[in-house]
């Protein structure tokens, strides 16, 4: 109970205090209490800690240094400091906050606990101090009145420059000595006695009141001053202030005017300056002009006022009535000041006034000398609105400018100057050129700024660094002349042109890239004036005649061989009526004979060229060489009827297919539900076997129609090259002699199986054509480890383990322009309608795709050799294939299969099969006729749909619609056709079996689907 009391008065203490106090571990806020929130503008504690970070709080600057104090006062550090920092308030207003800062334990880990207070009062009034003792020392020691400091013992503690002029003494020969140095011998006891009596007793004689005293020059020579003194506290310290001013002439002025007051009179009253005396406010005398100048009649009507008060706004008669009572009483008071008047009639008039303290009929006065400054005034006032129209026209100037002196110091500056180096003019005027922009930087400018102080205007470009951004500058320093011809200074500008140095570089760049692409282009292109003389032609154009550009440019057309003057004079016919209607022309396919005798095809546009005012001065031409593109027409001609047997072969292939699966399935069935022997199942075995070969067919079909996607597999190229060996004698013929040499080991590579098959087939097919007298070719495979990566014929290989298929033939080889073009599509050295030039450009593509590499070795008269660079598989894949494949006579257990099929014959085997492996089989040749039977049956649990169905609804339709009714219903694809003819949202998680389908593929599917 007790310390439940103790922690809630504890935490009344907290809520009640008027500082914040907040705790936080790595600026997560753990507590705050209300003075906390209410400091920063929040309703209430809750909010503060809801927020992620304290850092939110802070102003950016101040980030940094908060950071590095927490690291001091967390994870255990006793360590407890006092720092202040500037904190943002809810509204994004700033305050100063002062921390104490010390590590506790919070529940049972380090945090910091901070108390803080709003210090914002404190540091605005610690401004205003700063900025009152700045104007305190510039008046100090600008003051033409000799300012002096002394202690209660008389010791002067400081004086300021005016002192040395008044005294004679230096400031260093005053401080430190007593105050008496600068008096006459009789006065040095008694203002001994009067310090002392004034600590004593209080009573002051002068303090506060100001008087009239002797003083004495370092030469000796005696000085009257006027003298008023005031006393300061210094902490403990009692300090007094003099003002001292020298009224030595001011007295002997005083006692000449009173000798000469009759004499002066009349200079008085003739004055142009207007001259009054008061006592009290009460005017005593003004002389004519003071009164025409405040708008009287006479100087009568002046002196019958209640108070001179009369002749100043109300607002000012405080002051003006301060004013002369101190100076009355004796106390510092300006004595010159320009005031604001009201004439009789209520109109403004400006006077400069100069007041001082007479003797007027024997008691003590006021006198003031007037000078009417309203003209000045309005000249002044003009001339700052002119001034601060010009300061504005000035700021908003694209440029930066400014003015520095002689002592490279900045005595002017715009706004843009100051927003480029981020300061005030405070931190700016007045400071050298050195000072802001560092040594480095002034030796820059060190020369052009000593140009220009010799008086030689100067102007320059740079590129400088500033506050991490990159500028482009253009500078201009214009020298500053007085009346001698002296340098004063310099006036200078700087203009940012990064932006135009930039557009200047892009444009550069641009002419560069026009002139580059200019002279690439593959197409001969010329510019002709109106005369048909050349002005610009490109490389292809001048390599046509065997020239170079500057050889052609100048020179009329009728200059050039190629072509007959008939055909010269027919090209500048186009040329003038290009130039004359402005339309353009585009002409036919042209064959010329060039100077080396070499015939090309081309064809010529030619566009009028206009200047910016839209006038033809000229053509541009562009004669394209089209003789290559003939070329490819004629091969593209043969590539699209191979195409068209493709599309032939694709259809082909897929009723092959159902063929096949009719075929594979019933010899399967007879094989495995009656008993065979002898010659029977060497029959049956033998119709299998052609069967399979049927359907490697129907692959090298698809292949060549480009239909059929690569569908990797791991093969062993031995046992294919094998089984490939033993077939291709018959396409060969038997004046071909092939050889194989095969690895010990298996070579095992993962490729697509037909297209294996496809190359093989081709590499053959060119090495029988290459040997049309017969030869041998060699087929051979091995293990080769490539260590640096090799770049034969272009082909890079890279380093690593691969598995090797080298083609060998022992015919007329290639020649070494052949053998660079070899892999190009369409490049054939067959005769027209022989070849296609497709065959080695498919191997590398499919090789390619597979992860492997081609590389071609050919020597005329010696054969050539196409070695294939395949990566090897996984071993673990092929050996979990083979043990699955000997485990497949798992039977079915009664599941029920939905087939829809809409060939008969492909239907009727795969239902035999499925009831044979032990599944109830039900059967639909479309899916309108599937649908129903998913309705009537309770439960299928796997449908095999063909992919492409009659009816109006595809296989994926009755998927997506049989998935509706049963939501787990497994599913497996089977079709016939290529991979082109397949709808593109097909499921690639579903399976899918290619037919021709064997009732092993159908047995190893249905059982993967199943389980």
């Amino acid at each position: 109970m007790e310390l439940e009391t103790s922690e809630e008065s504890y935490r009344d203490l907290v809520e009640g205090s008027i500082a914040g106090i907040i705790v936080h571990r790595d600026f997560k806020p753990l507590f705050a209490n209300e003075a906390f929130a209410r400091m920063h503008g929040y309703e209430s504690a809750e909010e503060i800690l809801s927020m992620d970070s304290l850092l939110d709080l802070a102003a950016a600057e101040d980030i940094p240094k908060l950071v590095e104090y927490n690291q001091r006062h967390t994870y255990g550090k006793n360590v407890s400091e006092s720092y202040e920092f500037q904190a943002r308030r809810k509204d994004g207003t700033q305050i100063w906050r002062e921390n104490l800062a010390r590590s506790i334990i919070w529940e049972g880990l380090h945090a910091v606990q901070v108390t803080t207070l709003d210090i914002t009062e404190r540091k605005q009034a610690e401004k205003l101090l700063s900025q009152s003792e700045e104007r305190y020392r510039a008046i100090y020691s600008t003051a033409v009145d000799a300012i002096i400091t002394i202690d209660e013992n008389g010791i002067v503690d400081s004086c300021n420059p005016a002192t040395e002029k008044l005294f004679g003494y230096s400031v260093d020969e005053i401080i430190g000595n007593n105050v008496t140095l600068l008096m006459p011998s009789h006065y040095r006891e008694s203002h001994g006695n009067y310090i002392r009596q004034y600590i004593e007793t209080g009573q002051a004689k002068i303090i506060g009141i100001g008087r009239e005293v002797e003083g004495r020059r370092k030469d000796g020579s005696p000085i009257l001053l006027d003298l008023a003194i005031s006393e300061v506290h210094l902490g403990n310290r009692r300090m007094f202030t003099g003002i001292v001013r020298d009224i030595t002439e001011r007295k002997r002025a005083e006692e000449t005017l009173r000798q000469n007051e009759e004499k002066y009179r009349g200079l008085i009253e003739g004055s142009i300056q207007g001259i009054g005396v008061h006592r009290d406010g009460k005017p005593l005398f003004a002389n004519d002009e003071m009164a025409r100048m405040f708008g009287y009649e006479s100087s009568q009507a002046i002196t019958k006022l209640d108070s001179i008060l009369s002749l100043y706004p109300e607002k000012e008669h405080q002051a003006h009535r301060s004013r002369w009572e101190s100076r009355l009483a004796g106390r510092s008071v300006p004595r010159s000041m320009e005031l604001q008047g009201l004439k009789r009639d209520g109109r403004q008039v400006w006077v400069q006034c100069l007041a001082t303290v007479i003797h007027w009929e024997g008691e003590l006065a006021v006198q003031s000398t007037y000078i009417d400054i309203t003209e000045r005034k309005r000249a002044e006032k003009a001339l700052r609105k002119s001034e601060k129209r010009l300061r504005k026209f000035i700021d908003s100037a694209p440029a930066i400018l400014g003015y520095v002196d002689k002592d490279c110091r900045y005595r002017q500056i715009n706004l843009p100057f100051k927003e480029l180096l981020g300061k005030s003019d405070k931190e700016i005027i007045g400071k050298t050129v050195i000072e802001m922009l560092g040594q480095e930087s002034f030796k820059l400018y060190s020369p052009y700024i000593e140009e220009a102080l010799a008086g030689r205007e100067v102007s320059f470009d740079i590129a400088r660094t500033i506050r991490g951004s990159s500028f482009e500058l253009h500078i201009k320093y214009l020298p500053d002349l007085d009346k001698n011809g002296g340098v004063a200074g310099f006036y200078f500008s700087v203009l940012d042109v990064t932006q135009r140095k930039r557009a200047e570089r892009e444009k550069d760049a641009t002419k560069r890239l026009l002139q580059t692409i200019f002279d690439t282009i593959p197409h001969a292109i010329y510019v002709r004036d109106l005369k048909s003389n050349f002005v610009m032609v490109n490389n292809a154009m001048a390599a046509r005649n065997e020239l170079e550009p500057k050889d052609m440019i100048g020179s009329p057309l009728t200059m050039f061989a190629w072509g007959s003057s008939k055909e010269r004079d027919r090209i500048i016919e186009t040329d003038r009526l290009v130039m004359q209607t402005g339309e353009k022309f585009i002409g036919a396919d042209k064959t010329w004979k060039m100077p080396n005798g070499k015939e090309i095809t081309e064809r010529t546009t030619k566009v009028a060229l206009r200047d910016d005012k839209g006038v033809i001065v000229g053509l541009v031409g562009i004669s394209e060489d089209t003789t290559e593109r003939k070329s490819l027409e004629e091969q593209l001609g043969q590539s699209q009827k191979l195409e068209a047997i493709g599309t032939l072969a694709g259809g082909v292939a897929h009723d092959f297919n159902n063929l096949l699966t009719i075929i594979l399935g019933n010899l399967d069935l007879l094989l495995k539900r009656f008993q065979f022997a002898g010659d029977q199942i060497t029959y049956l075995q033998e119709v299998r076997d052609a069967a399979h070969r049927g359907a490697d067919l129907t692959q090298h079909l698809l292949a060549f129609s480009r239909k059929q996607t690569l569908r990797s597999a791991t093969v062993d190229i031995n046992l294919s090259i094998t089984e490939f060996s033993k077939l291709i004698h018959r396409t060969i013929g038997e004046h071909i002699k092939i050889i194989t040499q095969l690895s010990a080991d298996p070579a095992l590579v993962v490729i697509d199986p037909s297209q294996l098959h496809s190359i093989l087939l081709n590499l053959a097919i060119n090495s029988r054509d290459a040997m049309p007298k017969g030869g041998q070719i060699c087929i051979e495979t091995a293990d080769e480890l490539v260590g640096e990566a090799s770049n034969d014929q272009n082909i890079q290989i890279e380093p690593g383990q691969y598995v090797t298929v080298s083609v060998t033939d022992t015919g007329s080889g290639m020649t070494p322009d052949v053998l660079r073009r070899v892999f190009e599509p369409f490049f054939t050295t067959k005769e027209v309608g022989v070849g296609s030039g497709l065959g080695l450009s498919m191997i590398y593509g499919i090789v390619k795709r597979s992860g492997g590499f081609v590389k071609i070795v050919s020597q005329v008269g010696h054969g050539t050799t196409v070695k294939l660079y395949l990566p090897p598989a996984i071993l673990e894949t092929q050996g979990s294939d083979r043990k699955f494949k000997s485990e497949i006579a798992i039977r079915g257990r009664g599941e029920i299969i939905l087939v829809v099929e809409d060939d008969n014959g492909v239907r009727k085997i795969a239902t035999q099969i499925l009831a044979g492996l032990g599944y109830q089989v039900i059967d639909a040749p479309d899916a309108n006729s599937a649908l129903p039977l998913l309705d009537k049956t309770e439960t299928i649990d796997l449908l095999i749909t063909d992919v492409v169905l009659p009816g109006g609804l595809s296989g994926v339709d009755l998927v997506k619609r049989s998935k509706l009714i049963i939501p787990d219903l497994k599913v497996i694809y089977i079709s016939g056709y290529p991979d082109d003819f397949l709808v593109d949202n097909i499921d690639n998680n579903i399976p899918l079996l290619r037919k021709p389908i064997t009732e092993y593929d159908l047995a190893s599917a249905v059982w993967n689907a199943l389980h």
